[in-house]
């Protein structure tokens, strides 16, 4: 779990979803992280998120608290919103001859 926020940290990720910290920024951040670590349901990655059934720390080293189920549904509409620039911002600074690294 360290490595995989640490790539994410690393490549920026953070600010590009959004410059703010924000409670919607953290949840994209846990589903994107969940993803690259378990591969497994929304519904799993809400479980793993709380204290009572955790299996690792994301959620605390993200500073996530109580998450409901539905958070992590909208988390992904707000990716899915920020789904282009993010994209371009990834690939301008690793794709396209970005020397970032």
């Amino acid at each position: 779990m360290a490595a995989v926020l640490g790539t994410i940290r690393k490549l920026g990720l953070p600010e590009i979803l959004d410059r703010r910290a924000s409670p919607k920024r953290q949840l994209a951040l846990a589903r994107v992280a969940g993803q690259m670590l378990w591969s497994d349901w929304k519904l799993a990655l809400w479980r793993r998120l709380q204290a009572e059934t955790a299996t690792s720390t994301l959620a605390e080293e993200l500073g996530l608290d109580e998450v409901k189920p539905g958070e992590l549904y909208e988390a992904m509409d707000w990716l899915l919103e920020r789904q282009e620039r993010i994209q371009r911002c990834l690939a301008v600074r690793y794709v396209n001859g970005g020397t970032r690294g």
